[in-house]
């Protein structure tokens, strides 16, 4: 068995010293974390081949003029039925202060309100970490700002 090869920097955990390292375990989340890899490509792979498959599906049902058919499958019926969904985006190109702008002119304002971008807030908190600054304090007393530390897994 080959001893694990260990790095460790300013972005990583603190070292427990007299800390022994259980082999067995580490293996097995290293081949449970594959397994877990392989498994969600497999899943990508088959809702992109569903949603081809949909495709077909609603053609051949709106071509009949046939709302919903039952179908027997392995796990038993099932029905197969039209149903709509509609999400609003804002159109490439368009400013969301524009798209505000139209609800607003619409009476429809109650559709949008000024909101914190968290993802940025994120991205800004790590650029402090990774430069070593302090996050200011009015920042700690609103927002979680502790690093958190995970075990990620890659090919040797």
């Amino acid at each position: 068995m080959t001893e694990p090869r260990t790095s460790m920097n300013d972005d990583q955990p603190e070292k427990s010293e007299g800390v022994t390292l259980d082999m067995t375990a580490l293996q097995k989340f290293a081949n449970d974390k594959a397994e877990l890899t392989i498994r969600e490509a497999q899943l990508k792979r088959d809702k992109a081949q569903l949603r081809k498959d949909e495709s077909v599906v609603l053609e051949a049902l709106s071509h009949s003029g046939v709302p919903k058919i039952s179908v027997n499958t392995e796990d038993g019926p099932r029905t197969l039925y039209v149903r709509r969904e509609m999400y609003a985006s804002v159109k490439p190109g368009v400013e969301p202060e524009a798209a505000m702008a139209v609800l607003d002119e619409l009476d429809l304002a109650d559709f949008h309100k000024q909101r914190i971008t968290l993802p940025s807030v994120s991205a800004w908190l790590r650029e402090k970490h990774d430069a070593h600054e302090e996050i200011p304090e009015p920042i700690k007393a609103v927002f979680n700002a502790e690093p958190v530390f995970r075990v990620g897994v890659t090919k040797s």
